[in-house]
């Protein structure tokens, strides 16, 4: 569906139908064809939403698609959820159409013989054999099948439409963060679950199928070990170590040639999480000094770099984390981390690193 450039409209069609089985695509399409427009029509007066899941006054849905617009050169009428539409509504539609195929065979060649671009959207395939047959003739029929956005979250919720499947919004943020926001993991994981969940009975992915068939990849556990510091909970945080020393201490690559090469990823690793926990507890100290949350957002996005849908997670996060430390506990801390990351570099393997680490949680967690 396109505008010309001039906003004649010479490429506008009378007629549109939109099938997919996911609401969030769309109301994307219907949205992106009501930005196109903008320019060249009154979209507060002349772009109308009538949706078919809720009830309305077919009159109105009439006298706005038969009334040519004072402002601009045509009209936009949706209608939305035309699967639930009714036998008497379908046989108005058709008798609409069926005018404008009558003008349009007279050889009307402007397209001035119709007023109101009529924008159709269903979850399913047309019934009606005679409507499919004029939208046809008169425009267009497009099956929209995959989502296309680059928001992940959206694209997940797309996709599971789609399939027939859903997830809680919990298990949404699980999965998510376990693939550290990748989109080719992503796929490859949703794809395992999706073979899971196929065949039970209730097609609900929850946070207990995440934590079962997708392992968090290493970045977000040191993420989550990092948050644990950052709160003081020791037990859970050395658990979390514990994790992340199996993954780095087994973990193997068709890159690594030598011991030295094996020494340089998990220097990687730890020294990871060296500059991880520098950077929380300088903004946490940036925070704790002036209580302006602003100059703590702005440090985040600016040094720390992390996603934006998880700005206001690390916001909080360091807020309440700002509550168990005191300005001279936060300087100490540094001290901690310059010391350890000395050592870190000199240990000789991956489970005298581990020992270093472990001694300087303990450390951090006594400050105050």
């Amino acid at each position: 569906m396109e505008v010309s450039s001039q906003g004649d409209f010479s490429k506008l069609k009378p007629c549109y139908c939109f099938i997919s089985q996911s609401n969030s695509i769309l109301d994307d399409k219907v949205d992106s064809i009501k930005k196109s427009l903008k320019d060249f029509i009154n979209v507060d007066l002349d772009f109308k939403v009538f949706d078919l899941s809720t009830e309305f006054d077919i009159s109105e849905f009439i006298n706005y698609y038969s009334m040519p617009s004072f402002f601009s050169k045509k009209k936009v009428a949706v209608i939305k959820h035309f699967e639930n539409a009714q036998a008497f509504f379908v046989e108005k539609i058709v008798e609409i159409l069926e005018e404008l195929s009558k003008l349009l065979k007279a050889k009307i060649s402007s397209n001035d013989f119709f007023n109101t671009v009529l924008l159709i959207t269903s979850l399913k395939d047309l019934k009606d054999k005679k409507l499919k047959e004029l939208i046809l003739r008169l425009g267009e029929i497009q099956t929209l099948k995959l989502p296309i956005t680059d928001n992940l979250k959206k694209w997940l919720i797309e996709k599971s439409e789609i399939d027939g499947i859903k997830f809680t919004n919990k298990a949404v943020s699980r999965l998510l963060e376990n693939v550290n926001y990748d989109s080719s993991i992503l796929k490859k994981e949703y794809q395992k679950l999706y073979l899971y969940i196929i065949s039970e009975k209730e097609k609900i992915i929850n946070e207990t199928v995440i934590d079962k068939l997708v392992f968090r990849i290493i970045d977000m556990k040191i993420f989550e070990l990092v948050d644990l510091i950052g709160k003081k909970d020791k037990q859970n945080a050395l658990n979390a170590l514990k994790s992340v020393y199996f993954e780095m201490s087994s973990k193997k690559t068709v890159h690594e040639k030598s011991e030295e090469s094996k020494q340089a990823g998990y220097h990687k690793g730890f020294l990871g999480l060296i500059t991880l926990l520098h950077r929380m507890y300088k903004a946490i100290l940036y925070y704790k000094a002036t209580k302006n949350k602003d100059v703590l957002i702005n440090y985040i996005q600016k040094s720390i770099g992390h996603y934006p849908f998880i700005l206001n997670k690390l916001v909080t996060n360091y807020v309440k984390f700002s509550e168990y430390y005191t300005i001279k506990g936060l300087i100490n801390i540094f001290k901690i981390l310059s010391k350890n990351d000395l050592l870190i570099r000199q240990a000789s393997n991956i489970s005298e690193q581990k020992n270093i680490v472990l001694k300087m949680i303990a450390d951090i967690i006594n400050q105050n």
